[in-house]
Order: C-alpha cells, then structure tokens, then sequence
C-alpha cells in the first residue's frame, strides 16, 4: 500500500515536471516568435528609410546631372543630405548693407529655377513591379535662405546679430519675390506658394576663407565676408513624418 502511494506521489511529480518543460519550451518559441516578427519589423522600418534615403540621393544627383550642364562649379555648389544649393560665385554676392539683385544674379535666377523645380516637382521612382511612384509629395518646404557677415555698427552683438537678421531676411525675400514675378514660372504658381518660403539667418552660417562653415572658436580661421552675403536654396523632405508614419503602422 504504502509503495503503491510513492509510486503515485513519483508519477504526479514527473507529470509537473514535465509541465514545467512544457511551459518553458512555449515560452522560448514565444520568445524566438517575438523577436523574429520585431526584427522583421525593423528590417522593414530601415528597408523604407533606406529606400527614400537612397531616393534623395538620386534626386540630388539628378540635379547635378541637370543643374551643371547651365552652370559651372564656378557657379553653384551642390550638396546632398541634404539637399542644398549655394549660389558661389563672387557676381552672385550682395553689397554690404544691402538686398538688391545685381544684373548677373537676376540671369542665374531667371535660367536656374525652371530647371530646379521641373526637375524637383517630377522626383519620382520605378518600384520592383515596374510602377511609376511620385515622390514630390514628399517635398515640404523649399527654403530661400538669406545670409550676412557679421559686420555692423550696433552696440552689441546681440544688436547686430538682430539687424543681419532682417538684412537676411530682406535679401530672402526679394529673392522670392523675383521668381514669382518670372512668366516662365506662372502656372506653378500655386504649388510654389505651398512650398517655397523665404528665411533670414543672419551671420549665423557665415563662412570662412576656405568657403567652410566658419567656426569663431577656432583662433586660425577667417571669415570671408563677401562669401557670407549668400543665397542658398535647401530642400527640406518629409522624412520626420514618414518615420513617425512607420512607427505607428509597425
């Protein structure tokens, strides 16, 4: 009798154990399950961001291809990541003090920007199956940016830093307002409206001697200050969206 108990109490003990087994084994298939689907999901989230990376890259290309067949390098500097163009050559340049377009300037405005927008409104790609995708409603803001020197004659830093600040600004501005004025740009009118915009930095992206962003905390550098009264026309893309999009779908 008493061995017929142990042999029950042996059976019953085997038996949880072997629950236990169980138990551990669906738990490390779950686990496995989980992080194979997270990873795909993260291989997913980089496969759409690379995708739309290498895209960019394309289009800044593409202008290259375009913008340098009109213009030499003497002319524009094109960069990518992002998408920037800065008008480089000395007839480009503002006078001190002041916003006006010189002659030179308005001619490169009036052949530059045709091309730029043709070339940025069709930013598309071919996708695997062979289907033509528009890009272009990715583009959010088109922005005219304004630069100074840091030259001035106000009281402090701050003073001048403020007055190159609507000197920028008054520079953006009549860039803007000279391309809506070109008949060539007439029927985009209302696209150019939802997209291009004018900003002012004052001599906060001035550059120096070797045409680098300057940095005043380095003692052996120099500003040049005819080469910070620029325009430079960045392309700002809706990659913040678009990640925030694939965040809440994964």
């Amino acid at each position: 009798m008493f061995k017929k108990n142990e042999k029950s109490e042996e059976t019953t003990w085997l038996s949880l154990s072997d629950m236990m087994t169980v138990l551990m084994v669906l738990f490390m298939i779950l686990a496995i399950f989980i992080a194979l689907n997270a990873t795909k999901t993260l291989s997913k989230v980089i496969g759409v961001v690379d995708s739309f990376i290498e895209n960019e890259n394309k289009l800044c290309q593409k202008l290259k291809d375009e913008l340098y067949i009109k213009f030499s390098k003497a002319d524009l500097k094109i960069s990518c990541e992002p998408i920037r163009i800065t008008f480089i050559n000395e007839k480009y340049k503002f006078e001190h003090d002041k916003h006006d377009l010189n002659p030179d300037f308005q001619r490169t405005l009036r052949k530059f920007f045709p091309i730029y927008l043709e070339i940025i409104k069709n930013w598309n790609y071919v996708n695997l199956e062979g289907k033509t995708i528009d890009l272009s409603s990715m583009i959010d803001e088109v922005r005219i940016e304004g630069h100074t020197d840091s030259a001035g004659a106000q009281s402090s830093v701050n003073s001048k830093y403020m007055y190159n600040m609507g000197l920028s600004q008054r520079r953006s501005r009549e860039v803007l307002n000279f391309v809506f004025k070109l008949e060539t740009l007439r029927s985009n009118n209302q696209w150019m409206r939802d997209t291009l915009t004018a900003n002012g930095l004052s001599f906060s992206r001035r550059l120096n001697t070797n045409a680098e962003p300057y940095d005043y905390k380095d003692p052996d550098q120099l500003e040049d200050k005819k080469a910070s009264r620029r325009i430079e026309i960045k392309l700002r893309t809706k990659a913040r969206e678009l990640i925030k999009e694939l965040r809440e779908a994964y």
